[in-house]
């Protein structure tokens, strides 16, 4: 699951949908935590995904994932903003 969630950008080059369902999966465990604990895993790899352009993204905490959707998407437009030079 990490190698696939490392290399997405070559699914999501093909043009098509990709949809990833991840939240709480076990391979996201730290710890031994259970699947209830897995809420900031999720969205660090949430995060992750949103970076490498997958639309879709099956969540069961939606708010979370919102939030996580709002200020990734915040703080990537700030990176891209060019200041004008006086």
């Amino acid at each position: 699951n990490d190698i696939i969630m490392n290399n997405i950008e070559i699914f999501v080059k093909l043009k098509y949908p990709i949809m990833v369902g991840l939240s709480r999966k076990s391979f996201l465990q730290v710890d031994n935590d259970l699947p209830e604990d897995r809420l900031a895993t999720t969205m660090a790899a949430t995060t992750n995904l949103l970076n490498k352009n997958v639309k879709i993204i099956r969540m069961h905490d939606v708010y979370d994932a919102y939030k996580v959707i709002k200020i990734t998407n915040r703080m990537f437009e700030a990176a891209t903003y060019e200041f004008e030079r006086n």
